[in-house]
């Protein structure tokens, strides 16, 4: 019995779960605890990842000039709205992009770039974004037509 003891793997967030529960206890009825939270219905994907090969080389254009070796593009069509919450799900794409990597800090932060490209000027985000004291770095151009 000791030895089957010995190889069985401790369920560590099952523990820390409960623990959790208990330390909340005094307020149960205000809280909801979701153990394991699926975080969407399907898999996640983003529009469109560049990875530049190799890496130091400059791309001559007036978008891929900014480009890091990892870049993550979302891109709005005509019909689609940009919210904040559209904000926030391409900045979860880029974390979850770097933070699955095959090995630590494969994927350095420094290396990584979030692009979203939409048809028009999204005034009530860029007002949300300022409100909460973000420091935007944009780029508008003008289609002639």
């Amino acid at each position: 019995m000791a030895e089957h003891l010995e190889t069985m793997a401790i369920q560590w967030h099952l523990g820390f779960l409960g623990a959790a529960e208990i330390e909340l206890i005094s307020n149960k009825e205000d809280l909801e605890f979701l153990r394991e939270f699926q975080l969407s219905k399907e898999p996640l994907r983003m529009d469109l990842l560049i990875i530049k090969k190799p890496d130091k080389v400059r791309i001559h254009n007036e978008i891929g000039h900014i480009f890091k070796r990892y870049n993550v593009i979302e891109y709005k069509s005509p019909d689609d709205g940009l919210s904040i919450d559209d904000f926030y799900k391409t900045i979860g794409y880029a974390c979850l992009y770097k933070g699955l990597g095959e090995s630590v800090n494969e994927i350095p932060a420094e290396e990584l770039t979030v692009s979203v490209f939409r048809e028009t000027y999204p005034r009530e985000l860029f007002k949300a974004l300022k409100n909460l004291g973000l420091i935007l770095n944009c780029t508008l151009r003008e289609s002639i037509i």
